[in-house]
Order: structure tokens, then sequence, then C-alpha cells
């Protein structure tokens, strides 16, 4: 399978293959900003659990390949957050395929 090689922009692989279309990697830093700036309420690691569980759950490879989900969440809030974005990501994909 032909893989993209990565460009000169960003420091990480998400960012090195956005980098190949500087616009969309502007709006990535821009969103990136917005989830892990001050105003941020949310802990990284609590983020990135939800990000992975989403990841796996909407069927976007690529975002599933920078890390799974892991299988326990012995923090309280975690383990909510992810039930919760489990339980979004499951109404929307099943109401967008027709489920």
């Amino acid at each position: 399978m032909p893989r993209i090689p990565p460009s000169t922009l960003g420091t990480t692989t998400a960012d090195r293959v956005m980098g190949h279309r500087p616009e969309l990697l502007a709006a990535w830093d821009n969103l990136k900003r917005a989830f892990d700036g001050p105003s941020t309420t949310l802990s990284p690691q609590l983020k990135e659990e939800v990000r992975r569980t989403l990841a796996q759950r909407t069927g976007c490879r690529f975002c599933a390949s920078l890390g799974a989900p892991a299988e326990v969440h012995p923090d309280r809030r975690q383990s909510l957050a992810v039930a919760f974005a489990d339980g979004v990501a499951g109404e929307v994909r099943a109401t967008t395929l027709g489920a």
C-alpha cells in the first residue's frame, strides 16, 4: 500500500500528514489550542482517552491509528466521560448509517 511521505510542517505524525495542506494544519492547531488552552477544565489525559474512544467508535482509521483507548478506566471522571462519548458516538453512527 502506498504511503504518503510526511511533510516538513508539524511536530507529530498527524501534523506531518496534514502539513501537506497547510490550511488544514492551521485549523487543526486552532482546534488543539481550543481543547488544550488555558480555559479548559478537563485534563489532557481525560480528553485523550475520549478522543481515542471516539476514534474507535466512529471508524476514523487515521484517528484510531494514533492509539487505542484503555480497557479499564479507574478514574471516575474518565470512566464517565468515555462512556458518554461512546454513547454519543454510537447514536450519531446509528443515525448516519440509518440503523
